[in-house]
């Protein structure tokens, strides 16, 4: 490279992409056989996504309209626990069935308030199959690794299912379709949130911006212990967020094109007093 390449692959390829030219946690590259160029234990480590439960399904009493917003009707972020800093459980009601693959189909004239974790204590791992770049990475999202993740879904389908029960949607509800009698003891439930959870696209982590031992990239997203290489994508967020992960990839994004380009902050730029 003239000047610097710029490793933009997302959460997923990235760190694949590290780890197939010897970027990595060295005892991971012995089955592979790829040799070591610069020992980095975080690379592909601290995977964090959004889980998403799906779902809390009702049956339709009567035809459900058309949707002016990709069938996602309301939202509703809030916190289970008051002492949190911020949100970590989001409500979606959305005019489709939204029943995990795990679970038996749904009838089509229905709709859904999904509970999705927004601040997920597990962290998964994304590593190499082979030393064949054309083979995808092994993806261990390890959700319910920390109990309280799991705690924390019920708890948002405790609330979905008591707003699906309420008398502002009556009109609309014929019938309970999941979880129904599954979440009729702790056994039921159990089993019921580990066959609703899914992914919600919103991977991030697994190349960490930081200065410990388990970061991937410093603050101006250069790769520890190598000369012009950064990563601009989703990876290098340390922490998820706690809302949809869209906005804070642009932020930065934006920010990532300002180093780049060697401009400073605006807020340590001198402006002229008239500006």
């Amino acid at each position: 490279a003239v000047r610097e390449v710029l490793l933009c692959a997302g959460s997923i390829e990235s760190p694949k992409l590290l780890m197939l030219s010897g970027v990595g946690a060295p005892a991971e590259f012995a089955k592979p056989g790829i040799a070591v160029r610069v020992a980095l234990p975080g690379v592909g480590k601290n995977l964090q996504d959004h889980l998403l439960g799906a779902g809390a399904v009702y049956e339709a009493s009567q035809p459900l309209p058309l949707s002016n917003y990709q069938h996602g009707e309301g939202m509703q972020y809030l916190r289970t626990d008051a002492t949190l800093s911020g949100p970590d459980l989001l409500l979606m009601l959305v005019t489709v069935p939204f029943a995990s693959f795990t679970l038996p189909a749904p009838p089509a004239n229905a709709y859904t308030i999904l509970p999705c974790i927004m601040q997920p204590q597990s962290r998964g791992t994304i590593s190499l199959r082979s030393a064949d770049a054309a083979d995808a990475p092994i993806i261990n999202p390890n959700y319910f690794d920390v109990p309280l993740d799991a705690t924390t879904l019920q708890r948002g389908f405790d609330i979905a299912r008591a707003i699906g029960a309420g008398n502002a949607l009556g009109e609309w509800r014929s019938r309970e379709v999941y979880p129904g009698l599954r979440w009729s003891d702790s056994a039921g439930r159990n089993e019921f949130t580990r066959q609703a959870a899914n992914t919600f696209f919103h991977p991030v982590g697994t190349c960490a911006l930081g200065k410990d031992q388990n970061s991937v990239v410093d603050p101006q997203l250069r790769v520890h212990g190598l000369l012009g290489l950064r990563v601009v994508d989703a990876s290098v967020i340390p922490r998820i967020p706690s809302g949809a992960t869209h906005a804070a990839v642009i932020a930065m994004a934006e920010r990532a094109a300002d180093l780049i380009l060697g401009i400073r902050p605006l807020e340590a730029v001198e402006l002229p007093h008239d500006a």
